[in-house]
């Protein structure tokens, strides 16, 4: 992870934690960690950040990965009406559906090649989210059903979902 990402994510966490002192009652936060389809398929760790208020949850998920001939970097807002869906397992099941926009760009070089080629990617669409949660403790799958590369998919009417599942704590 570069030292640039590690910026925003510092940046990010500590604007949210700094903007809670001054939150109406019944919000709450969710920091954790896990893995989505951001990266094609790669088993590489993701960075998940929820604000909830009320019934409403805006959240950002960041993933990324960087080699010597390689890197990729994700993120992903979205916004979610929730609803309580019950009970299971002890824990309570909230459910959401909203929408959500992913922004990925990548870079790869080969070894004999003089210039890098860059790529990036444009998603946007409806998501929906169930979120089963022990009092501090919380287990998060999301998917979202978008369209990457607008222009090219849309005629095509091909379509990119991206599921993440996460783990973290509630405060």
């Amino acid at each position: 992870m570069s030292d640039q990402n590690v910026k925003w994510y510092l940046l990010v966490i500590s604007f949210l934690f700094t903007s809670s002192f001054s939150i109406l009652a019944r919000a709450g936060f969710e920091i954790g960690t896990g893995s989505n389809s951001m990266t094609g398929g790669r088993y590489i760790p993701s960075l998940d950040v929820s604000y909830l208020h009320n019934d409403k949850i805006f959240a950002w998920s960041a993933t990324g990965v960087k080699s010597d001939y390689y890197y990729q970097s994700s993120h992903q807002i979205s916004f979610f009406k929730s609803w309580k869906a019950g009970e299971m397992f002890y824990g309570t099941v909230n459910a959401g559906f909203g929408g959500a926009a992913a922004y990925t760009s990548r870079g790869f070089q080969d070894e004999g090649a003089a210039a890098e080629q860059n790529d990036s990617d444009f998603l946007i669409g409806p998501a929906v989210r169930m979120n089963l949660s022990y009092k501090f403790f919380y287990l998060n799958m999301s998917s979202t059903f978008g369209i990457r590369n607008l222009a090219t998919h849309l005629l095509s009417l091909t379509f990119q979902d991206v599921q993440s599942l996460s783990v973290g704590v509630r405060f």
